[in-house]
């Protein structure tokens, strides 16, 4: 394929993709079809089938470039923790916030659809191969998060925890308070995600570092 077809197909993959994110956040995974995503991008239905082999393969596709990234921001975290940049337990957990909030500025819509593939359970109704490919990103993920928490303990930035607990308590204080945000900023267009995640993550940085200091 030259050039020019790469770019067509980039383009075409992309108008795909765009459309599923407007049906899928409308409508849930159960309550969308490939006809009405084909009918939104204003291709035919079978051209979806060209890039994308079922509509798990499409749904997920929408939540891989979002847990692809997190893996790059953890990486470059994780570097950054290497070199001793993080002096403090509290700088180490400001440091999960910052990332959280990359993630959400990089695509909340595909968080969205990450969170409603968690809340619904969808793992169990999509195709084994597809559970895998997000199994494995995500152990990926945990491992190095947790070898952060790991490493804080220690050094001595943070107290004997359980790191899979801890990282259970931050991501489900990240995904919690974009929810409820969310649903807030519906009703009153204003929009407080970021500074009420720096608040409930300085509240877990004191009850974390008090034993410590």
């Amino acid at each position: 394929m030259n050039r020019k077809g790469v770019i067509k197909k980039k383009e075409r993959i992309e108008e795909i993709m765009t459309a599923a994110k407007t049906i899928f956040s409308k409508k849930g995974y159960f309550g969308s079809t490939i006809d009405e995503i084909a009918k939104v991008a204003g291709i035919s239905k079978g051209t979806i089938y060209l890039y994308f082999k079922n509509k798990d393969d499409l749904y997920i596709s929408l939540m891989m470039p979002l847990l692809e990234e997190f893996e790059r921001v953890l990486i470059d975290f994780k570097k950054n923790f290497s070199n001793n940049q993080y002096k403090t337990g509290d700088e180490v957990i400001q440091g999960f916030c910052e990332m959280f909030m990359k993630q959400y500025r990089y695509d909340a819509e595909a968080l969205r659809i990450l969170q409603i593939y968690q809340l619904l359970n969808l793992h169990s109704v999509i195709k084994e191969e597809t559970r895998e490919r997000l199994w494995l990103i995500g152990k990926k993920s945990r491992i190095i998060s947790e070898d952060i928490i790991c490493d804080s303990i220690k050094l001595g930035l943070l107290p004997k925890v359980n790191p899979v607990q801890l990282i259970d308590v931050l991501m489900g204080t990240f995904l919690g308070i974009v929810q409820i945000q969310e649903n807030k900023y519906r009703i009153s267009g204003k929009n407080h995600i970021v500074e009420t995640l720096k608040y409930c993550f300085s509240l877990i940085s004191n009850g974390l570092c008090r034993s410590t200091s």
